[in-house]
């Protein structure tokens, strides 16, 4: 049987437009092209056309630049804090951040500012700040995504301990007269109620250190604490505002599906940890952990974190293979990454290139990026490196 040269045309740009189309969709997240074609014998040209229709859709994603991340203690916020700075600066995004200090505390102008652009409203916010929304939507442009980040109450609890009793964090331990210099153990706060609940000084930040921490940073009043009612609404409705939830316990998948969602790259979402990342050693009693998830206690918490758990794993993307085979893809190109930058001081200027693959093209690691995952592991680098973006005098 002939075949027309036209009808080899057709199908030539078909098979390439649908190639084409593959590569795109799956840089930004989509790995199955079956609905490309239709199961009712399409012709070449038709399939050629609805794959220039995917192809024009897809160059419309522009990538999200208006996000608003209030940092929660504890939940890997300062890693994450990391990777939306450098994001702010590399685009050069105007940023409403800390002023001399690392919380921000809404009440005090000193405390904060909006920078480079001074004039403008703020495109971001990557700080330790109760999630105020009547503030953002004054001081905000509009239209920013909300990341709400969260951990598993447990495991929040030892890393505040560890934290906040070690050596430095002076309200603490001045206040309970401690002189021994390592934090203390997870297991003498729980059975301790004036340490389990003790307050802090500051108007503006969560009332409580060790108690409904992560609640507090979202909103709650502390009023409130004693009344699950108010508790679960307070959750639905915080859910119902969050753009994007992200889990401590699966960072690496967190932020692939935030590239996903923010049409980003991988270059935007590589990181190294900032803070204490590690979870302590330090076990609990099973009858502290009951104390601790108890209605009195910390089970506000516990119903935040599960109730973003389950909206988080609900997300249609997890359900795809090609998902995890991404994250996957992700934490073996971040540890090259930090591995070539740990070293780059021993290299010669060229840029290290990571060879395209069906998830992204060609990527190349500059010498900025480096300075960045290499900055000291603390807080104060890189709220030092965006209050100085936003203005010189805000550094501390």
């Amino acid at each position: 049987m002939s075949v027309s040269r036209k009808a080899i045309s057709v199908l030539v740009v078909a098979v390439g437009c649908i190639m084409m189309t593959g590569v795109l969709l799956r840089s930004h997240g989509v790995s199955d092209l079956r609905y490309l074609v239709s199961d009712n014998g399409d012709d070449g040209r038709e399939k050629s056309q609805h794959a220039v229709v995917l192809v024009e859709q897809l160059k419309k994603n522009k990538p999200v630049q208006r996000f608003v991340m209030t940092k929660v203690e504890k939940t890997g916020s300062s890693t994450l804090r990391g990777i939306l700075a450098r994001y702010i600066m590399n685009n050069k995004l105007n940023v409403l951040t800390s002023c001399k200090c690392v919380h921000i505390k809404w009440t005090n102008k000193k405390s904060w500012t909006i920078g480079p652009r001074k004039k403008e409203k703020a495109d971001a916010l990557v700080n330790h700040a109760i999630y105020n929304k009547s503030f953002l939507q004054k001081f905000m442009k509009p239209g920013y995504e909300h990341i709400a980040l969260v951990r598993e109450p447990i495991s929040w609890f030892k890393s505040a301990v560890r934290c906040f009793t070690k050596f430095g964090n002076d309200e603490i331990r001045n206040r309970f007269h401690f002189t021994n210099p390592g934090p203390l153990k997870p297991e003498e706060v729980a059975t301790n109620d004036s340490l389990l609940f003790v307050t802090r000084f500051y108007k503006d930040l969560p009332d409580a250190w060790f108690h409904l921490g992560q609640l507090l940073w979202y909103g709650f009043n502390y009023a409130d604490r004693n009344n699950i009612t108010a508790i679960n609404s307070f959750i639905a409705s915080l859910i119902k505002q969050a753009d994007v939830i992200m889990l401590y316990d699966q960072l690496d998948a967190s932020l692939v599906l935030l590239k996903r969602k923010f049409h980003w790259t991988f270059l935007d979402i590589f990181y190294t940890s900032y803070g204490l990342m590690a979870n302590s050693e330090e076990e609990l009693s099973k009858k502290s952990i009951k104390k601790i998830l108890s209605k009195e206690v910390n089970l506000g918490d516990k119903l935040l974190y599960d109730g973003m758990n389950r909206t988080w794993w609900n997300y249609p993307e997890l359900r795809e293979q090609h998902f995890w085979e991404e994250v996957k893809h992700f934490k073996e190109l971040n540890r090259e990454v930090n591995a070539y930058c740990s070293r780059k001081h021993e290299l010669d200027d060229r840029a290290f290139v990571i060879p395209a693959s069906e998830w992204h093209e060609a990527l190349t690691v500059t010498p900025q990026l480096c300075f960045y995952l290499r900055l000291p592991s603390s807080n104060r680098n890189m709220v030092n490196q965006i209050n100085d973006y936003a203005d010189k005098k805000c550094t501390f």
